[in-house]
């Protein structure tokens, strides 16, 4: 889905997917899905949209860390 927003010129949305699937909602579990291949390309999409993308990668490691469960490598979040 993010992939196909990608495409149609809709990054902000194609972010929004990426983001919804590494931020805990599902009741059931309160896990969020953590991959490193998702990981990274929110990374990306994030340095596509702004120069601010280490903040907004910042914020997303800080989640990440705080997420139970599986574990992300840090170099997938591209931070220097």
């Amino acid at each position: 889905m993010a992939v196909c927003s990608l495409y149609l010129g809709q990054l902000e949305e194609a972010i929004g997917v990426l983001e919804s699937l590494t931020t805990p909602t599902d009741p059931a579990t309160g896990r969020p899905i953590l991959h490193d291949v998702i990981v990274a390309n929110l990374a990306v999409l994030y340095e596509v949209e702004s120069d601010g993308s280490a903040a907004r990668k910042l914020r997303l490691l800080e989640r990440l860390a705080a997420a139970p469960g599986e574990t992300v490598s840090v170099s997938a979040i591209k931070l220097g």
